[in-house]
């Protein structure tokens, strides 16, 4: 099965894939984590267009440590589940995640986390 995280780099989750410089795709089978850089200084990858490549990835699971609304549902309605993780070290979730021990997110943790809930560019906040 593949997972994907939203990453600051290789060890460390970002606080969700609005804010990560890149993507973790982790496949289980082959205990294999790949890398895809969405930001750098020639590239700066949109929500939408991230949203598709992840949908595109043959995904079981969304693994952050916040979901928004948004894309908590846009998660569910592609049948992807979104875990919350704990702490941001990639490996520590990676093993919560065999030991099933990381618990889904649901609406209400979208709402009471200080996530967005909309597009970018209706937040007026310094978040990204």
């Amino acid at each position: 099965m593949k997972i994907a995280f939203p990453l600051i780099d290789e060890t460390e989750l970002a606080l969700d894939f609005s804010k990560s410089r890149n993507i973790g795709i982790y496949d289980d089978e082959t205990d294999v984590l790949d890398v895809i850089a969405m930001r750098d200084e020639n590239k700066e990858t949109d929500i939408a267009t991230l949203f598709q490549y992840l949908l595109n990835q043959n995904l079981k699971y969304i693994i952050s440590p916040v979901c928004s609304f948004m894309s908590l549902r846009i998660f569910s309605e592609n049948n992807l589940e979104a875990l919350q993780a704990v702490g941001t070290n990639i490996s520590e979730n990676i093993n919560l995640l065999k030991r099933q021990e990381l618990k889904p997110f649901n609406k209400m943790d979208s709402f009471t986390r200080k996530s967005c809930d909309s597009a970018c560019s209706s937040c007026k906040t310094e978040c990204h």
